[in-house]
C-alpha cells in the first residue's frame, strides 16, 4: 500500500548468542483496515533477524523505528526476558513488554487465523528482490511450526507480536512501558 496503513513491529529477542539459540527478530507489518476488521489485511514489509543477545540488537531496532516514527513495537516476555526489555528501554528505545497469552501455539493463533484467512500477504520478491535475504526462511519456519516449542518460532513469535500490536485496542492491556 501506499497510504492508509498503520505500522506496527512484532519483537522476540533471544537471550544468548550461542549458534544453538534463539534469534533476535524484528518485523515490520502494515495494517490496511480498521483494527478490528474482520477483513484487514496485513503485510509483512521487512525481518531483521540476528543470533545476538537482546542489548546487541538494539541498534536494529532504532534504526526500524527511525524509518517509522510513531510505529509500536511489541516483545511478549516473561520472565529473565524482561530485564532485556528493560536495558532496551533504557537506549531510548519505546519497547512495549506484554506477557504472552500462553504457550507457543496460544500465542499463534491470532495471527494463525488471520494467516490461514489469507488476510497475512507477503512481498513478491521478484518485484522486491532485497525479501530474499529473509523470505525464505521465514517460509520455511511458517511451514515447520507446529506449536509445541521444539522448532524455531522466533519469526512466528515476532509475527504473533506485530499482529497483536495492529489489532489492540490502545493501550495492550498488561503493557508495560520501560
Amino acid at each position: 500500500p501506499k497510504e492508509g496503513y498503520s505500522v506496527g513491529f512484532g519483537v522476540d529477542l533471544a537471550y544468548t548468542a550461542k549458534t544453538n539459540s534463539d534469534w533476535s527478530v524484528c518485523l515490520e507489518m502494515w495494517r490496511v483496515g480498521q483494527a478490528h476488521d474482520r477483513n484487514a489485511k496485513f503485510y509483512i514489509v521487512h525481518i531483521d533477524r540476528a543470533q545476538v543477545e537482546a542489548p546487541s540488537f538494539a541498534l536494529t531496532l532504532r534504526a526500524r523505528l527511525s524509518r517509522r516514527p510513531g510505529a509500536k513495537m511489541l516483545w511478549r516476555a516473561s520472565g529473565t526476558e524482561k530485564g532485556s526489555a528493560q536495558f532496551i528501554a533504557k537506549q531510548g528505545i519505546p519497547l512495549k513488554v506484554e506477557p504472552p497469552p500462553g504457550d507457543k501455539y496460544v500465542s499463534s493463533t491470532a495471527v494463525a487465523a488471520a494467516w490461514n484467512d489469507g488476510r497475512i500477504l507477503l512481498p513478491d520478491p521478484e518485484k522486491f528482490p532485497e525479501t530474499n535475504k529473509w523470505l525464505n526462511i521465514f517460509l520455511s519456519n511458517v511451514a515447520d511450526f507446529r506449536g509445541e516449542g521444539d522448532e524455531v518460532d522466533d519469526e512466528i513469535d515476532a509475527m504473533g507480536n506485530a499482529h497483536h500490536v495492529l489489532t489492540s485496542k490502545p493501550p495492550v492491556r498488561g503493557m508495560v512501558d520501560f
